[in-house]
């Protein structure tokens, strides 16, 4: 089994409360570099890319350059969410990004845009979350890189930046009174989370860790997704069947 896409949650703190991302319960963290370490050794032989992103702004991390710095040399293709607020002390290490991936829900777009546009190392992708009514940050856009944005999906602003829009979702929990059992998802068949504790998960949606797999800390690796519960919720999604409580109440 190889994942796409293997999210590690290297804090769950954030400098932002932005109406769009549900804030979770959990005990604030950051992960330890011995963690991180020992996580990417555990999950090399089934993916070639992470993605440092479920909750929290990983630039805050007192350690997050020799993070990246570490997977880049382990081999990892390393894909960075973030709110863009403290991108401008880190440019530097732009250069051992896969892609960076910029939320304009922060506080000043203005400078974000214009601090993302000295990266010319990896792939910049700005996301704009409600496609139809942030149109401040889309005439933002416009201006800045002289172009007429369309209401689709992915737009080309320049080269190597990108725009992603999408329509807004309701972030799932279990306190949900949505219910649908009858759900395709890419959870455990091409994508998995770890957060921050160590708790393995099958996406990045699921903000207080519910779908408990097991600890990465503690646990071996291939365990954790070859158990009982991880097969159940593979072999529901191929067949269009959600199991999880957590994954019947997704609207994504």
């Amino acid at each position: 089994m190889r994942f796409k896409r293997v999210y590690i949650e290297i804090t769950n703190v954030c400098n932002l409360k932005c109406n769009f991302c549900l804030p979770h319960h959990r005990e604030n963290r950051f992960m330890t570099f011995e963690e991180f370490k020992l996580i990417l050794n555990k999950i090399k032989p089934y993916t070639n890319y992470i993605y440092m992103h479920v909750k929290g702004e990983p630039l805050l991390h007192p350690d997050v350059d020799r993070f990246i710095e570490y997977a880049y040399n382990e081999g990892f293709l390393i894909n960075l969410t973030t709110n863009a607020t403290l991108l401008k002390n880190h440019l530097h290490i732009t250069k051992y990004l896969r892609q960076i991936n910029i939320s304009l829900h922060a506080t000043n777009s203005l400078e974000i845009v214009q601090v993302a546009k000295q990266i010319k190392d990896c792939i910049v992708c700005f996301r704009i979350w409600n496609i139809d009514k942030d149109l401040k940050n889309k005439e933002l856009l416009e201006k800045e890189f002289n172009v007429q944005i369309p209401l689709q999906e992915n737009f080309t602003l320049a080269e190597n930046i990108f725009l992603s829009q999408k329509e807004e979702f309701a972030w799932p929990t279990l306190e949900s009174t949505i219910l649908c059992d009858k759900k395709y998802c890419y959870g455990l068949i091409n994508q998995i989370a770890i957060l921050v504790d160590g708790t393995v998960t099958p996406c990045c949606l699921d903000n207080e860790g519910d779908i408990n797999l097991g600890n990465i800390f503690n646990n071996d690796f291939n365990e954790i997704i070859t158990s009982e519960r991880a097969i159940k919720i593979i072999e529901g999604f191929k067949e269009n069947k959600a199991c999880e409580e957590l994954c019947k109440k997704c609207t994504f």
